[in-house]
């Protein structure tokens, strides 16, 4: 397989991670805001609101990076430290406070693990 190639699976697999777990957001916090659905522990609220919007730039990074538009690493970053800034600012609440549940932590440090991961990714395409 030569060099092109493999940078395209790459790419689009990146890609369709990217779209699946913006889809999977979007569908769980939808269902969660309206009421369809109880993780079973306590929601803060503007997490999830901040999280179901993500999931919309998800897909749109996801989208951005299949086409590799030029915007597709911007992008990334954006999503990536968005999610840092706010998987800080929750870390923080949940050690100050009772207004957080640690599965928020958790899901959060996933988030941001795997947008790290993408734009790690993402980088590492381009400069082949």
């Amino acid at each position: 397989m030569n060099k092109d190639r493999k940078l395209a699976i790459i790419r689009i697999t990146t890609s369709f991670v990217a779209v699946l777990f913006g889809m999977i957001t979007v569908f769980v916090g939808g269902q969660t805001l309206l009421g369809i659905s109880d993780p079973g522990y306590t929601i803060f609220l503007p997490l999830l609101i901040f999280n179901f919007v993500m999931g919309f730039l998800y897909l749109i990074t996801g989208l951005l990076i299949w086409k590799s538009h030029k915007k597709a690493l911007p992008a990334a970053r954006t999503v990536f430290l968005l999610n840092l800034f706010v998987f800080l600012m929750i870390s923080l609440l949940y050690f100050s406070s009772d207004r957080v549940a640690m599965e928020s932590v958790i899901a959060m440090t996933f988030r941001t693990g795997v947008w790290l991961v993408i734009l790690m990714v993402i980088r590492f395409n381009r400069k082949k």
